[in-house]
């Protein structure tokens, strides 16, 4: 198993899911998001597909708070 400087097993201090940057899951979510709501603005020109874009955008928004508040209070238990 590999160890680092403190001697502490890698493995336990890795967290359970795949840890990103905050700028990379902007950009993701960001590119994502833009390109559902063009797609969507493309297939038809109307105030559903706008409205389509915006409901997309605030899920991904509460995803990406929820997945940085989870990440927030592991490192702040540790």
């Amino acid at each position: 198993m590999l160890m680092d400087r403190q001697s502490t097993p890698l493995a336990a201090r890795r967290a359970p899911w795949p840890v990103l940057s905050r700028s990379s899951l902007n950009m993701a979510i960001i590119d994502t998001t833009t390109g559902l709501g063009l797609l969507a603005l493309r297939e038809s020109h109307t105030d559903f597909a706008q409205h389509v874009f915006f409901q997309i955008f605030s899920l991904f928004r509460i995803v990406k708070e929820r997945y940085f508040a989870a990440y927030s209070l592991e490192c702040a238990l540790k």
